[in-house]
């Protein structure tokens, strides 16, 4: 892949630009500052949209029953204080979450799962992810890059797991990620961070952000920019290739040293503008760019994993957002569109050598996909009486894709059905209720039903060894019922328990289709049918003496008609895999998660989640499922020294350690223990400072014994790493 300048002009610039974010942060003006202290004077309505009157959390495009302080809610607030730069990063802290890939640190295109529902790092995706209500669009192959998606301007994140509210939407059988974008408040709003990193001693990225916000009466308006350059990241001292055969000769081409291939870099921009006409209306319009410039990944030391490439991987969102919220009503309307443009550079071979050779030698074939989706959400609420309520959701999306192959190697693909080799255009649609009665105060009961269905418009797949065939349309209209009924029972203000139940679907699509012994011929399995997942879950959640929360929780998933990639032997048509129905699995355990504030010097916080799985039957002699280790934990011990001292201008001063652990797991399903993964602990530390009320600095170091903890096909681990973090806020 071609530069447009050198290695060490291309660090040099990243440097600079996180320099001068540093410098904003560190430099602004006292003008600032009286701004920031003007805050205090503003109106009582300012004050109001400060201060949440309700203790449960409304978010766009659903109502999920979970407080503030409950481990599966994240505020801006705390992805600040860990450092948590993107998505990855930040949901590690919750129980029942499993990084399944991208290392401690997210450096890598991975993915996770929740309750052993897996997202990314070799299967599809099982959860959906909502922003301000509007869904994201998956990439060309089913994945959303978690690792990209950065936390700068979010004002929180919320892990619905199983169970979540009935009019959520279609696509969330594992669970969901409902992201939610940051509003101006106050007159004049900046915040800035730069977080430098560095391993050995060279550096080694930094992920910078900015944004600027106001609110003028009735108007708002704000603005940010969010940039990560991964420059490389260095492998632990105790890696050691597999094999040192050269690379040409068919060996690894990994040696010890810097992780070659590790690099990356993405851009994003947003920009909302807002007014509230009323105290009950709300209407605003957000727009938001990303770009993603991702290097090749390595093969495999053996298989056939081909080298792969993303020069661009760009998204452009934009949506239109109304809320209106009189008395006894709640009415939500979002109109959406997206579209997403990507290209892959592969290179394959038999072997490595054939591949290592492809690559000095730039012999690589292009694939280009082009994306687009739109979509309505109409929302609404009725407060029947004080102790009923409805809350219903219309919803319809628009997606399609078209991919492009080119025909040989280095040759560009044109956009016209000459080089088009799959495209799809699918409807989906869903209608949903639910309804929550409160009949005796400690009592809650909450049911819910809906309908999704997606009927495919089109689809194109090259059926044949020439570009002039093609299957279309094999797919037709799948529609089933989705249920969901919660029981709350408060036994104090402070203590709730729950018994929950869910039923969610996925249809296939475009995506599972079987692939012919020549690579450019494909067609779809018409036998597939929907999978479903079925949720149970008993809970607790409580308070006690005001500085210990408790959330835990014992569930079951059981996982009907799950789509996987079955090889297929002697097919007369010639045909090496496709996708089945492959039977049943359960999914159960047990999740904790605790803040204990002992004093106002020691805070301790733990996420623990214990799951295992049971093949009920398989059909394709499948013994063990991949990426979903028995036992994970994410635990911290925050230190204050100084909290009674006027230590000058530092403030707040805390000391974090932390550790991972993260039982052994298998890579891949599979009917051996070939790939089985080691389990590992990790171990990091924090430390944070408030400077002068406006200024934060804060040192981190990952991985502190530098272990190799996590090997995904072949490709290692980030070893040890060390963070350096300016921000400021005003």
């Amino acid at each position: 892949m071609k530069k447009t300048f050198s290695q060490f002009d291309n660090i040099f610039f990243r440097m600079r630009m996180g320099t001068c974010v540093a410098f904003l942060v560190c430099s602004f003006p006292v003008f600032a500052q009286e701004a920031g202290q003007a805050q205090d004077n503003q109106s009582s309505d300012t004050v109001a949209v400060e201060k949440p009157k309700t203790e449960e959390v409304v978010l766009p495009g659903a109502e999920v029953r979970a407080q503030k302080e409950t481990a599966e809610h994240i505020s801006q607030e705390q992805m600040t204080e860990r450092g948590d730069t993107n998505l990855l990063e930040a949901i590690r802290w919750v129980p029942g979450i499993i990084i399944n890939g991208g290392g401690h640190a997210g450096k890598e295109q991975g993915g996770f799962s929740i309750r052993g529902a897996t997202g990314g790092a070799g299967d599809q995706d099982y959860m959906s992810v909502f922003v301000d209500g509007v869904p994201l669009q998956a990439n060309n192959e089913g994945r959303v890059d978690y690792g990209s998606l950065l936390t700068g301007g979010l004002e929180s994140i919320e892990v619905a797991k199983g169970y979540s509210s009935g009019v959520l939407g279609p696509g969330a059988i594992g669970g969901a990620l409902i992201l939610r974008t940051a509003k101006p408040k106050r007159p004049l709003e900046i915040s800035a961070r730069s977080s430098f990193s560095f391993d050995g001693g060279a550096y080694a990225g930094n992920v910078d952000n900015i944004a600027v916000g106001t609110r003028q009466g009735m108007f708002y308006a704000r603005a940010g920019f969010q940039g990560s350059f991964i420059d490389h990241w260095r492998l632990p001292e105790s890696f050691e290739p597999t094999d040192n055969t050269p690379p040409e000769q068919g060996g690894n081409p990994q040696k010890t040293g810097n992780r070659i291939f590790s690099g990356s870099t993405t851009i994003g921009a947003n920009a909302m503008v807002g007014f509230t006409p009323l105290d009950t209306l709300d209407i605003w319009l957000t727009y938001s760019y990303s770009d993603k410039d991702k290097d090749w990944t390595s093969p495999a030391t053996s298989g056939s994993y081909t080298m792969a490439a993303y020069p661009y991987l760009r998204r452009n969102n934009a949506a239109f957002h109304v809320e209106w919220t009189p008395p006894l009503i709640n009415l939500s309307l979002r109109v959406y569109f997206d579209a997403l443009d990507d290209r892959r550079l592969t290179i394959g071979g038999s072997d490595n050598a054939a591949k290592w050779t492809n690559y000095l030698n730039n012999n690589y074939s292009y694939r280009e996909s082009e994306g687009t989706t739109w979509g309505v959400n109409l929302g609404g609420g009725y407060t029947i009486n004080d102790w009923s309520n409805v809350q219903v959701s219309l919803q319809f999306k628009q997606a399609g894709m078209d991919t492009y192959y080119s025909r040989d190697n280095m040759d560009p693909p044109q956009h016209s059905d000459y080089y088009r080799t799959s495209g799809y255009r699918d409807n989906t649609w869903f209608a949903g209720a639910e309804y929550s009665v409160n009949p005796f105060k400690p009592f809650t009961a909450v049911v819910g039903f809906c309908y999704d269905i997606i009927d495919p418009q089109s689809m194109v797949l090259r059926d044949g060894t020439t570009f002039a065939d093609n299957v279309t349309n094999p797919f037709e209209l799948n529609a089933l019922p989705q249920w969901t009924l919660g029981l709350f029972y408060d036994l104090s203000e402070q203590h709730e328990l729950h018994l929950t139940y869910a039923k969610k679907n996925r249809f296939p699509d475009w995506r599972y289709r079987q692939q012919h012994a020549n690579s450019s011929t494909q067609k779809p399995n018409l036998e597939l049918g929907p999978e479903e997942m079925h949720h149970f879950e008993l809970g607790y959640k409580g308070y006690f003496l005001e500085s210990i929360r408790f959330t835990t929780a014992l569930y079951a998933s059981y996982f009907l008609n799950g789509i996987s990639t079955v090889q297929l032997d002697n097919d007369p048509d010639g045909y090496t895999s496709q996708r089945q129905n492959v039977g049943e699995n359960l999914y159960y355990g047990a999740e904790f998660g605790t803040e204990m504030f002992l004093n106002q010097y020691f805070t301790v916080g733990a996420a623990l989640d214990l799951l295992k799985y049971k093949i009920i039957s398989n059909p394709v002699h499948i013994d063990h499922l991949g990426g979903r280790p028995e036992l994970s934990t994410n635990a911290y011990f925050s230190i204050t020294p100084f909290a009674n001292m006027d230590t000058g201008l530092a403030q707040n001063i805390r000391i974090i350690p932390r550790f991972e652990y993260v039982a052994s797991m298998y890579d891949l399903a599979s009917a051996n223990a070939t790939n089985l993964l080691a389990g590992y602990m990790l171990l990091h530390l924090n430390l944070i400072a408030e400077i002068a009320k406006h200024y934060s600095v804060s040192f981190a170091i990952y991985n502190m014994l530098d272990e190799l903890y996590y090997t995904f096909r072949e490709h290692p681990s980030p070893g040890r790493s060390f963070n350096i973090s300016l921000g400021a806020k005003f």
